[in-house]
């Protein structure tokens, strides 16, 4: 599959960045950091995210983003970071999600997630599962 390079980083928070997120950048799959915090990013997560299987911190605080988290996302096996607090995100977190072996923070305050949030693991040092759930940090 094509891996789009060497390892990389996308960085850029506060770049006032428009748009929806690349289904495309699935295939991407030597990209070990995305950081697009604060920008006006709408739509949904891509399924597709689920190839990104070098991706450790995943940031997309603070945009318009919509839909639901993938299920797919429980597959990123090196992820330690995912934070997407401030967005219009909906419905559950995906089963086995805070189970990932590597994660160390997850937080999804201040989005519509309802549902049990699942507990999370021991060594997880960041956690926030938003309003009317209880958080680790």
């Amino acid at each position: 599959s094509p891996s789009c390079g060497g390892t990389f980083v996308i960085d850029s928070a506060g770049a006032d960045l428009v748009g929806f997120l690349p289904t495309q950048l699935g295939r991407c799959t030597n990209l070990a950091i995305m950081n697009l915090d604060s920008n006006r990013i709408s739509g949904t997560i891509p399924s597709e995210y689920a190839n990104l299987h070098q991706m450790v911190r995943l940031n997309l605080t603070g945009n318009a983003l919509s839909g639901t988290l993938p299920d797919s996302l429980v597959r990123l096996k090196a992820l330690e970071v995912l934070n997407l607090k401030n967005n219009k995100i909906e419905g559950t977190v995906p089963r086995g999600m805070l189970q990932l072996e590597s994660l160390k923070y997850f937080d999804v305050n201040s989005n519509r997630i309802t549902g049990d949030i699942p507990m999370p693991k021991a060594q997880l040092s960041g956690y926030d599962g938003g309003a009317g759930s209880s958080g680790y940090s």
